[in-house]
């Protein structure tokens, strides 16, 4: 920058532009809606999600690793999403041709470099985060525990190594601080075309990843000897990864874009802005399919939730479904007159998760109960512990399954 000392930077664009296109300055085309766009469709579900998530495992089983992975992962997105609308607000998201010298300041490079080691920290906790999760479900099997662990390993080494090129040709060197430091035109030509490579890299085998990351708790569910109902029912809540997976391939396309050592095709402030949205929308997406197996417990609660409210608030208003036959008053005259104590006494009930979705899901008949403690779902009793309970129907036969539905495989 000290190049052009005396000049009006403002009306310098930072390359100049393809032939058949002029720089403009005052209404440019711009990408910035799109970041905003995947940020308020992605995030806010995520949010939601994960409270709940919190929410039903603080109440009921306590956290553990990949709950708190998840929470940091959910502060980098976060931030990264702060970091992306601030470096919008500074290039505009317009093309480098219509990007004033004034404009290229040492903040925004400073940004994007910071941008790029946020996403992948935060890429890196997610994918953890949801291995971890699967290996608490499916620890009981030897082939899925050394899978699991060969995932966690692979992707930690490819995210550290990542960042750790990034801050060895990305930060400024003692000697680009006299040229102008993050501005410095050595330092421009050291960082460009590495940290293009690395963010490639990143994104494919980023892409890789999420695949094995999806691949994986379909490959142990479809093996269970359970219908083939159950099974998808099952899998649905896990295929909703694939997802992060289209974001992460269409993340790639761009970053393909920015391997280019002309400045103008590489066009860094243009083709960065879909990849910040892909990057938004596959973590959100990531973070939300983490916590779906665990919130979809809850959602099978509300309706007994529902009708215990129900219950409870007829009885303190004394509204009653009126009964025609009078059956009723006939229940009530058999009792009366008795101890409380000798009334039959209502069971407490459990609801075991993943466990009791795979037992009923799509059910076509009741189960056999001929023994009176019939259990009854109420959300006070709810066991929301689904990792024991699934690694239970791995190792062990189920005593409760009917004949129709074997356990599945030890």
């Amino acid at each position: 920058m000290e190049h052009f000392s005396g000049l009006d930077l403002s009306n310098i664009s930072v390359v100049a532009p393809p032939p058949g296109q002029v720089s403009n300055f005052v209404n440019p085309p711009s990408q910035s809606d799109l970041v905003k766009a995947f940020t308020i469709v992605t995030l806010p579900p995520m949010v939601i999600l994960l409270v709940m998530r919190f929410h039903t495992r603080i109440r009921i089983s306590g956290l553990g690793m990949d709950d708190y992975l998840c929470a940091l992962a959910a502060i980098g997105i976060i931030a990264y999403v702060a970091l992306c609308l601030s470096a919008i607000g500074l290039s505009g998201g317009r093309h480098l041709w219509d990007l004033p010298l004034a404009r290229l300041t040492s903040t925004y490079v400073r940004l994007c470099n910071v941008l790029a080691n946020v996403y992948l920290m935060t890429a890196m906790l997610i994918k953890i985060a949801l291995l971890l999760q699967y290996r608490r479900i499916f620890h009981p099997s030897p082939v899925a525990n050394i899978l699991l662990w060969f995932g966690i390993v692979s992707t930690a080494l490819v995210y550290i190594i990542c960042m750790c090129i990034l801050l060895a040709y990305c930060v400024p060197r003692p000697e680009d601080y006299p040229l102008g430091g993050w501005v410095a035109l050595s330092y421009s030509n050291r960082c460009r075309m590495p940290s293009a490579y690395v963010v490639l890299l990143s994104g494919i085998l980023g892409t890789v990843i999420d695949v094995y990351v999806l691949i994986i708790p379909l490959v142990f569910l479809w093996s269970l000897k359970t219908t083939v109902r159950r099974k998808a029912g099952l899998s649905a809540i896990f295929l909703a990864g694939s997802a992060a997976c289209v974001f992460s391939i269409v993340g790639v396309v761009y970053r393909v874009k920015m391997v280019n050592p002309d400045a103008t095709k590489q066009d860094i402030t243009w083709n960065t802005l879909p990849m910040y949205a892909m990057s938004i929308g596959e973590v959100n997406i990531g973070i939300a399919c983490s916590c779906m197996p665990i919130v979809f417990v809850l959602f099978r609660s509300l309706p007994a939730w529902s009708k215990s409210w129900l219950s409870k608030l007829r009885s303190i208003t004394g509204t009653r479904h009126s009964n025609p036959s009078g059956a009723d008053g006939i229940e009530l005259a058999r009792y009366e007159g008795l101890d409380p104590k000798e009334l039959p006494q209502v069971p407490r009930g459990t609801m075991t998760g993943v466990r009791s979705f795979m037992r009923n899901f799509q059910r076509t008949k009741p189960a056999n109960t001929t023994n009176f403690n019939t259990e009854l779902l109420t959300v006070d009793s709810l066991n929301c512990d689904y990792h024991e309970q699934l690694r239970h129907d791995i190792r062990v036969p189920d005593s409760h399954a009917t004949e129709s539905h074997p356990p599945g495989p030890r």
